[in-house]
């Protein structure tokens, strides 16, 4: 719902930059660290195949990159909304900004576990410790729950965002429906194949990289800025 109440945004012009390089940011580190880690190999399906994953030479790096990138996307998203805070619908922009944030705090969680934990597991398993695999299918048992609230906070906050996207003038009008998408397929990435899901967050990361440069054009006029919402 549109907010007919006039907002003022005023905010430092470094805050409007930093913000809008965290999104840039972003948009290059998770898209990067997809293309890295591979598609999602389950070890109750193929238990060796599992362990060659964890164990590969990409996993730990992609692991890393994954979670810089949600750093930089949880500080981004709070950039990005002072843009939207602009456009004629901050009530749902703050709403979609703070359910980004708590599902990239969730997912911090979640990267911890599965990037050195399961790691580790992996390494144990070809040594022929294969009773450890219990520990990694109780995880991908917890995995599911935890996937069906992070979809959810995702999904409503990527919607809410998309819409208040769209209501920004200063933003260009091809870039909602593509965050929509994007950001619905991630959500459910698994249990979509890695083969919707690489272009999905490619598309993802463009959007973000182009949201960055509005956001940093913006930086001049943010700190002076306000107009009725």
């Amino acid at each position: 719902m549109d907010d007919p109440v006039p907002h003022a945004v005023s905010h430092p012009t470094i805050s409007w930059r930093a913000g809008a390089t965290c999104v840039g940011a972003a948009g290059v580190l998770i898209p990067a660290a997809t293309l890295l880690r591979g598609p999602f190999v389950d070890p109750h399906a193929d238990p060796a195949a599992f362990a060659a994953w964890v164990t590969s030479k990409t996993y730990m790096p992609a692991g890393i990159l994954f979670i810089v990138g949600l750093f930089f996307q949880m500080f981004g998203v709070l950039g990005l909304y002072q843009l939207l805070a602009r456009g004629r619908s901050p009530r749902l922009a703050v709403t979609g900004t703070i359910l980004t944030f708590v599902t990239d705090a969730l997912m911090l969680v979640a990267m911890g576990v599965f990037c050195f934990t399961l790691s580790e597991i992996g390494h144990l398993y070809r040594q022929g410790h294969s009773d450890v695999l219990a520990m990694a299918t109780s995880f991908s048992s917890s995995f599911i729950a935890f996937q069906v609230v992070q979809a959810l906070t995702l999904t409503v906050g990527t919607v809410l965002t998309a819409i208040a996207i769209s209501r920004s003038p200063e933003l260009p009008r091809w870039s909602a429906p593509a965050y929509a998408v994007s950001g619905l397929v991630i959500a459910l990435s698994p249990p979509l194949p890695f083969l919707a899901e690489l272009p999905a967050t490619a598309i993802y990361g463009i959007t973000y990289v182009a949201l960055a440069r509005c956001v940093w054009r913006a930086s001049g006029t943010g700190a002076r800025s306000t107009q009725p919402v």
